[in-house]
């Protein structure tokens, strides 16, 4: 998905959450919500009129990839510049399979709330905790995974990812 939405200058929130690009609900958000809308039974938020800056936590849109790992989108409307979401990565989970990396534009920004995660940048890899932050050039090849038996959970950030790569003139030598 990542590379896709790479080559075609998207995002994935452009992709997935785009209300306009979607029939009403995202790849695994009848998962993680109620048939209703809501997240689980008995959760009540007011009822937010449309184009509302506020985002209830109750009535995030999320997706839930295969391998566990649910991401929620934490702004009330897709905004094209800035993929703003929290992370959710079961005891076991990866953004990727082992054997490979991701990469695609823009610049990722993390803090991590609970758990450990491992993240893959290149040939380093990084454990963060409770209160670590990562940012990085998304250019560069990653992947995450859950290091132990408590699920991480993060708040992550993706700018830029809409600017295409670019070749400086003035770098290029005849």
């Amino acid at each position: 998905l990542f590379a896709m939405v790479s080559e075609l200058e998207l995002s994935v929130n452009e992709i997935v959450f785009d209300p306009q690009r979607s029939s009403g609900r995202s790849v695994g958000e009848a998962a993680s919500k109620g048939g209703d809308g809501t997240a689980g039974a008995g959760a009540s938020s007011p009822a937010e009129p449309p184009n509302s800056p506020v985002q209830r936590s109750a009535n995030r849109t999320s997706i839930s990839l295969e391998s566990g790992v649910s991401w929620q989108r934490l702004t009330a409307q897709p905004d094209h510049d800035v993929d703003f979401l929290y992370l959710r990565y079961p005891p076991g989970s990866e953004s990727t399979p082992s054997h490979s990396l991701m990469r695609h534009n823009g610049t990722e920004y993390g803090y991590v709330v609970k758990g450990r995660l491992k993240v893959s940048i290149g040939f380093d890899s990084y454990e963060l905790g409770p209160g670590d932050t990562i940012s990085f050039d998304c250019t560069q090849p990653h992947r995450f995974a859950t290091i132990g038996d408590e699920a991480v959970e993060a708040v992550w950030f993706v700018v830029g990812r809409r600017n295409t790569l670019s070749v400086d003139e003035s770098s290029i030598v005849p």
